[in-house]
C-alpha cells in the first residue's frame, strides 16, 4: 500500500499507476507547473533548522524539502517548506512564531508541517517523530483533540497529493 511506504522509498521507486488510486512522490516530477513549490532547502538550511529546533528531523521530511521544498495551492491544503532563511511564505518557522503567538501552551514536540483547513494545522510529532496530528489555532492545549490525520510525514504528503492532483 503506497500510503505507508516511506518517502524515501517512493522517491527512489517506479511511478505507481493513478487508476487504482494510489500515487507516488514522482508525479510531482511530472507537474508541468512547478511554480506551486517554494523554500526547496539546502543541508546547510536543514541543518540549521535542526539546530533551531534542538532536535534532528525525520528524514522523510529531509528529503522533501531538500527535493521540493513547500508546495502552495489554491486550496487550503498547503505543505510548508522550512522557511530557513526567513521567508516571507508560509513556513515551518513561521507557523512555529504564529502558533507559539496563538498559544502560548503549544507543544515543543510538534512541529507544524502544513495547513489542512482554515485555522487548522497539520502537526508532526516530534517525540518521538511519527503521527501527523491536527492542531487548531487559537483553542488551547487542554482544548485539542490532536486527531490523528497521518501515520508519518510521508503517509500526509501522500494523502494531501491525491486530494491536490486526482
Amino acid at each position: 500500500m503506497i500510503g505507508l511506504l516511506r518517502l524515501s522509498d517512493a522517491l527512489s521507486t517506479p511511478s505507481q499507476d493513478t487508476t487504482h488510486g494510489s500515487l507516488d512522490f514522482q508525479y510531482f516530477e511530472r507537474l508541468e507547473d512547478k511554480s506551486i513549490f517554494t523554500q526547496v532547502a539546502n543541508d546547510e538550511q536543514v541543518a540549521e533548522f535542526e539546530a533551531m529546533l534542538g532536535r534532528g528531523l525525520p528524514e522523510d521530511l529531509k528529503i522533501f524539502v531538500s527535493k521540493y521544498g513547500g508546495v502552495r495551492t489554491r486550496s487550503e491544503y498547503n505543505l510548508y517548506g522550512l522557511g530557513c532563511p526567513k521567508s516571507t511564505s508560509p513556513s515551518m518557522v513561521w507557523a512555529l512564531g504564529w502558533l507559539s503567538f496563538l498559544n502560548n501552551d503549544f507543544p515543543e514536540g510538534l512541529l507544524p508541517v502544513g495547513t489542512v483547513d482554515w485555522n487548522e494545522y497539520a502537526c508532526l510529532e516530534l517525540d518521538p517523530p511519527g503521527r501527523v496530528v491536527r492542531w487548531i489555532g487559537g483553542k488551547a492545549l487542554n482544548e485539542q483533540k490532536l486527531e490523528v490525520i497521518a501515520s508519518n510525514y510521508a503517509d500526509f504528503v501522500l494523502r494531501g497529493s491525491k486530494e491536490l492532483f486526482i
